[in-house]
């Protein structure tokens, strides 16, 4: 008998009960956040990011990565997170958050060169490598969201990035965050409340790209008002909360 891929016990896992039992519980159920505090942990991480910045978008050159793990010389200023299938340990996803550092500009602040100075300094952080394997990538969420939550898009392992962007936000004391994303992605996080407000206009970063900010305590709101479910993942059901800068605990 044939083993089940991670996608395919998972979605078998859902189904109509899944959103009357909850999408955090079943989440929680499935799938793990962590911090990525080791070595084995930050080599998953950098395989995992070579497997879909290298192999399966083109988005880095496989080349210069000969090992097999993308690195570049932000992340040993950044906080790094996994997304874990709990059955089998493997890795669904990864973001990092490059934190701020006295004498060095973020990246996207080094290429939109226009904010004047309107975000802290001292509390933005970036919002990077935001990786889901191609393996989790699938509309895993068809059986486990709502009608609205699937015209989104947006896979539900995304959801436990989003969480992992929140605990990053909470350890480094973070107020604010910048990303550089295509002005697709903007739109479809718009949908789902979650609202980056544009830093100039568009530059050319492997493609078009849209550098954009949030609020730390403002998206939380948002979207705790508008997408309940998505708020119980980001937030791990509130707990986060208490340590956010700028949102007190509801």
């Amino acid at each position: 008998m044939s083993i089940a891929s991670p996608f395919e016990r998972l979605a078998r896992a859902s189904g109509p009960a899944a959103v009357e039992s909850g999408i955090y519980d079943l989440f929680k159920r499935h799938l793990s956040v962590v911090a990525a505090d080791t070595e084995a942990l930050l080599d998953q991480v950098f395989r995992l990011r070579y497997q879909v910045y290298c192999v399966e978008r083109g988005f880095e050159n496989a080349a210069e990565h000969p090992d097999g793990r993308e690195r570049d010389h932000d992340d040993g200023r950044s906080l790094h997170f996994l997304v874990l299938d709990r059955a089998s340990g493997e890795a669904a996803g990864t973001v990092r958050l490059i934190l701020p550092q006295i004498g060095s500009e973020l990246p996207v602040i080094r290429l939109a060169r226009n904010t004047g100075g309107m975000l802290p300094a001292h509390s933005t952080a970036e919002v990077s490598r935001f990786a889901v394997t191609k393996a989790f990538r699938r509309p895993l969420a068809t059986s486990w969201c709502s009608a609205r939550d699937r015209r989104s898009g947006l896979p539900i392992i995304a959801f436990g990035l989003i969480q992992a962007i929140v605990m990053m936000s909470a350890v480094g004391g973070i107020t604010h965050i910048v990303a550089m994303m295509e002005p697709a992605l903007l739109r479809l996080l718009r949908r789902m409340s979650i609202e980056f407000y544009p830093v100039g206009g568009l530059v050319e970063h492997h493609g078009l790209r849209q550098p954009g900010w949030a609020a730390m305590g403002h998206l939380c709101q948002r979207v705790k008002e508008c997408h309940r479910e998505l708020w119980e993942i980001a937030t791990d059901a509130g707990r986060q909360l208490p340590a956010l800068p700028g949102l007190a605990a509801t």
